[in-house]
């Protein structure tokens, strides 16, 4: 657990960094759905800033991961046992790990093909 609180020394991090990614994916989910309604109704659309879609998209794509991992350790810290919990946070960072390499295997397959 040193290496834990090398990287948050106290909540006050991991607090500004939940707040700073639950109001950017705030404004962004709007956005988004805005952005892409008329492909989703059927319309022939490109948008006029593709590459400004996927770049918010990545970055809405890691704030989503960073926002749900320090929620969720948060909680295994809180209600854990202090016994289980080395064990319980690196479970949830193999599950972590393997969500992030799934992505990234397949956003490179379509990327790629």
């Amino acid at each position: 657990m040193r290496n834990m609180a090398k990287i948050w020394p106290n909540g006050k991090w991991s607090y500004a960094w939940q707040q700073l990614s639950a109001v950017y994916l705030l404004v962004f989910l709007p956005w988004f759905v805005w952005t892409i309604w008329p492909a989703l109704m059927g319309l022939d659309y490109q948008p006029a800033q593709p590459g400004l879609l996927w770049l918010t998209s990545l970055i809405a794509l890691a704030f989503l991961f960073i926002h749900s991992w320090i929620g969720l350790r948060d909680v295994v810290i809180d209600y854990c046992p202090a016994r289980h919990l080395p064990i319980a946070i690196s479970a949830l960072s193999l599950v972590f790990m393997l969500m992030i390499l799934n992505i990234t295997l397949l956003l490179t397959r379509w990327l790629l093909f």
